[in-house]
């Protein structure tokens, strides 16, 4: 059994955590309006000026053994005084940290998959707020999801693993 809650992941009767990084997303807010942040900007000190940040973090608390899918509810929080329309949401694995693997039990990114949200999925995001996709009143089918591969070797080298996640989105600010 995975178990992943907050930042745990158990599998079998051994512990796997999962822990995903809080991504800050930007938005830079210029003459024109504001829309998606790149790169570096206008100028670094105008990007500084005019950007608008917002985080995303996420967990689940469901069971999981290898072969079996468990969403992820992401929570998006925006400090800023506007809203924000928050999508391109991705998320990827960024490090597995396995103490227990060797050469004959790996435990690689192999052993982890994620399938994406829609691309389409967009979030809306209240000023001064934290939403869930939970409370944004998303299918699960909309939501992230990770999967640990029932793979046809031994995996006995992922328990006690960690897994590292990576969230990203881009975000707009929504009417004025």
């Amino acid at each position: 059994m995975v178990h992943i809650a907050r930042s745990r992941l158990v599998v079998g009767s051994a512990l796997v955590s999962l822990s995903g990084l809080v991504m800050v997303a930007m938005v830079h807010c210029g003459t024109a309006g504001c829309g998606p942040a790149r790169g570096g900007g206008e100028g670094g000190s105008d990007l500084a000026r005019h950007a608008a940040r917002f985080s995303i973090y996420g967990h689940s608390a469901r069971l999981m053994s290898p072969g079996v899918t468990v969403p992820l509810n992401l929570h998006l929080r925006n400090p800023n005084g506007f809203r924000l329309s928050a999508a391109h949401l991705r998320v990827r694995l960024r490090r597995v940290d396995a103490p227990r693997a060797d050469a004959a039990h790996p435990c690689t990114f192999r052993d982890f998959v994620v399938d994406q949200p829609p691309r389409h999925l967009k979030v809306t995001l209240v000023p001064h707020r934290t939403t869930s996709l939970r409370r944004q009143h998303l299918s699960r089918a909309a939501w992230p999801h990770i999967k640990m591969r029932n793979r046809p070797v031994n995996q006995d080298g992922c328990k006690g693993a960690s897994v590292k996640l990576h969230y990203t989105a881009t975000g707009a600010r929504v009417g004025r």
